[in-house]
């Protein structure tokens, strides 16, 4: 769902597209901190849950978020250190972790997409993270 969200967020999709997504959140009673935030920012969704359901990696989102209202550049700075060090770490009990050692060719790409959806609606300057391992500075920057 992060996925989905976060990918919305950034290619800018339709709000009914937003709408089908928080009615799978509601009816699977999702209750993620991440989730939630991305929801405020892309449709009606006031909720706002404390935990995460993956805390690791996702938890040092809290801290992104955090700084961002008052120090856009301690923000990226959290970010590029998410990036660098926790992403891709912390998905080391997923399926595709690793996929790019396969022998079957199936690697196609590691995509941090949340933090390109926290880029756009935190107003942060990507600048700096253009060449940054794992993040969609393209479909960031789709547009243009």
């Amino acid at each position: 769902m992060v996925w989905m969200l976060s990918i919305g967020i950034m290619l800018e999709a339709e709000p009914d597209i937003f709408e089908k997504l928080k009615s799978l959140v509601e009816r699977d009673h999702l209750n993620d901190y991440l989730v939630d935030f991305l929801l405020q920012n892309s449709t009606q969704w006031s909720k706002q849950t404390a935990k995460f359901e993956f805390p690791r990696p996702y938890k040092a989102t809290q801290d992104i978020i955090s700084l961002a209202q008052t120090d856009k550049t301690a923000a990226l700075e959290r970010l590029k250190k998410y990036l660098q060090k926790e992403w891709y770490r912390g998905h080391s009990d997923t399926g595709w972790h690793d996929d790019h050692k396969s022998k079957w060719n199936i690697h196609t790409g590691y995509w941090c997409f949340e933090s390109g959806a926290l880029v756009k609606i935190l107003g942060l300057d990507d600048t700096a993270l253009k060449d940054q391992p794992y993040y969609p500075y393209d479909m960031v920057h789709w547009e243009k």
